[in-house]
């Protein structure tokens, strides 16, 4: 019972990244209702399998690797999507996608200085994923409710979530940069 147990949360996590797949189909198929619900699912699944690795004390090495890949992937595809579909999320999808580079780059070259890196969820990275996954549904929502009397507030919802994220992936851009540089010397 202990393997299964222990292995819940990686597997939630792992759900997450083969999961990336669905809402590329419903991308493609433009059904901003069926993406709304699945954001919704993978953002529980990732509180979730936090939550049950804490509480039942079974953190692993594979889990902190892939709870963050799996919150990057998420992240792409559904900013690419909303990008690609609806013209949406332009300047959100291009800042993410340079931080991740970076990250990768900088973990590559930590790697080959034997560098040892230790892949600790920040609060400021949490911060940033929840506000994403905030700015996504904001937008979502607004293609979903595009004819709605409501359409101004929804609007107002989407720019408000679109300043805090564009803070929200500075300060976690310098906060993977402090601990970059912390851990070259």
């Amino acid at each position: 019972m202990l393997f299964v147990k222990e292995s819940i949360p990686n597997f939630l996590s792992l759900l997450r990244i083969v999961g990336c797949v669905v809402p590329i189909y419903y991308f493609y198929h433009r059904l901003p209702g069926s993406l709304i619900v699945f954001l919704w699912i993978f953002g529980w699944t990732d509180a979730l399998d936090g939550f049950l690795a804490r509480r039942w004390n079974c953190a692993s090495k594979l889990g902190a690797a892939l709870d963050p890949i799996g919150d990057k992937l998420l992240t792409i595809v559904y900013l690419a999507g909303l990008y690609l579909v609806w013209g949406m999320a332009e300047v959100v999808l291009w800042f993410a996608l340079i931080r991740d580079v970076c990250i990768v780059v900088g973990f590559i070259i930590l790697r080959s200085q034997k560098k040892i890196i230790q892949a600790k969820p920040s609060f400021m990275g949490k911060m940033n994923t929840l506000v994403m996954g905030f700015y996504v549904l904001a937008c979502l929502t607004s293609v979903y409710a595009h004819d709605s009397e409501y359409m101004f507030f929804l609007d107002l919802w989407r720019e408000s979530f679109f300043v805090l994220i564009l803070g929200t992936l500075s300060l976690s851009s310098i906060d993977y940069i402090k601990c970059g540089i912390k851990a070259y010397k």
